[in-house]
C-alpha cells in the first residue's frame, strides 16, 4: 500500500498519522481513498511502522534429573503495522546438546524446551496483514542442578 509523503520546512517526511473530522468526531484515518473516474483508489496509508519487542528479554529452564527442561514463557509484543499478525519462532543458534524447540512456534507467547546444559537463541518473525515484517531475538539457557 502506498505511503504518503509531505513537504515540511525541514524537508520531505513520511506521514504516519492523520486525523480528520468525521461526523463531528476527530478520528484517526488509516487510509486515504479517492474516487477516480468511478474507481475507488487508495492513494495513501497512515500506518505506524511494524515493530516487535520480547518480554522478558531472556528465558531459562532448570532440570534436576535427566531429560528436557522447559523455560519460562516469553511474549512478543507488536506495535504498528496492520493486524492481524502472524508469528514464527525459529532457532538461529544452538550451543545445546540437543535440538531445542519453541513449544508454541506460531503464537505470540511461547516457552522453549531443550536439554541442560546449553544455550540457544530464538528469533520471532512477525508479519502483518500488509506483508510487512519485523523480528526480535531472545537468549535461552537450559541449566541442570543437583
Amino acid at each position: 500500500m502506498p505511503r504518503l509523503r509531505a513537504m515540511t520546512p525541514s524537508g520531505l517526511v513520511e506521514v504516519t498519522r492523520f486525523r480528520a473530522l468525521h461526523f463531528n468526531a476527530l478520528r484517526l484515518i488509516r487510509t486515504l481513498k479517492v474516487l477516480d473516474n468511478g474507481v475507488l483508489r487508495t492513494v495513501g496509508s497512515f500506518i505506524q511502522p511494524l515493530s516487535v519487542s520480547i518480554s522478558p528479554a531472556t528465558a531459562s529452564g532448570r532440570r534436576a534429573t535427566s531429560g528436557e527442561a522447559t523455560t519460562n514463557t516469553v511474549t512478543a509484543s507488536v506495535s504498528g503495522g496492520q493486524g492481524p499478525y502472524t508469528y514464527s519462532w525459529v532457532r538461529v543458534s544452538n550451543d545445546n546438546p540437543g535440538v531445542p524447540i519453541a513449544t508454541n512456534p506460531s503464537g505470540a507467547t511461547t516457552a522453549f524446551r531443550g536439554y541442560p546444559d546449553g544455550d540457544a537463541v530464538f528469533q520471532v518473525n512477525v508479519t502483518d496483514a500488509l506483508g510487512n515484517t519485523a523480528s526480535g531475538q531472545v537468549a535461552v539457557t537450559f541449566i541442570s542442578f543437583a
